[in-house]
């Protein structure tokens, strides 16, 4: 993330971050990008895990947060997954 903050353009302001050939290791800028969403994806929370997990139209899925051990709540750099 601070290699992709520093030398890769955001225009999205995006938040979160692709490995272009899926290897976590490779963090050179090249193979670096911001990820953008999908035009047309909504996301929803998940009953039950509303301000935790929401469930998008697309059927990834994503965190939004944690609570801490006092009961505060604390943020969590956003992670999307895809559905299988």
């Amino acid at each position: 993330m601070i290699v992709a903050t520093a030398f890769v353009l955001n225009d999205s302001n995006s938040e979160d971050i692709s490995y272009i050939d899926n290897n976590p290791k490779n963090c050179s800028v090249s193979n670096l990008k911001w990820n953008t969403g999908f035009i047309g994806e909504e996301w929803k929370d998940i009953k039950g895990y509303e301000g935790f997990y929401q469930v998008s139209s697309l059927g990834r899925v994503r965190s939004c947060g944690k609570n801490s051990k006092g009961g505060r709540r604390s943020s969590l750099r956003e992670e999307v997954k895809f559905a299988n």
